[in-house]
């Protein structure tokens, strides 16, 4: 762990590190398909969001996919992120689309949506 006992670099190389590898035991179980998540510490996302929300959460992802609302559901978290930690404007929300093959590393599944304008990343 480093200085601020923050494993989460040494936890993320290990898994990309191993994430193709078969469990011996399952050899249909995929790593990719079951190691979809991060456990945060809520008392140092707690810290982070009091010194500087915006690059603590610097967007909203929603997956259009999951439900109707997702989209608004993503907006209104944002703003209400910048209401009860007054921020100048929202943080941008960031549609993912799931149905897109990444596996390439070419693919730009994200997209940031603003009043206006769809960007592509």
């Amino acid at each position: 762990p480093n200085k601020h006992n923050d494993s989460t670099h040494a936890m993320l190389k290990w898994r990309t590190q191993h994430q193709k590898d078969p469990n011996w035991q399952d050899p249909k179980h995929d790593p990719l398909s079951f190691w979809n998540e991060v456990v945060l510490d809520g008392h140092r996302l707690k810290e982070e969001l009091a010194k500087d929300p915006a690059a603590t959460i610097p967007a909203i992802i929603y997956d259009p996919t999951v439900h109707g609302h997702a989209k608004q559901e993503a907006l209104r978290l944002a703003k209400d992120m910048q209401k009860e930690y007054g921020l100048y404007k929202p943080v941008p929300i960031i549609k993912i689309d799931t149905s897109i093959p990444v596996s390439s590393g070419e693919a730009r599944p994200f997209i940031a949506e603003t009043d206006d304008e769809e960007l592509l990343f």
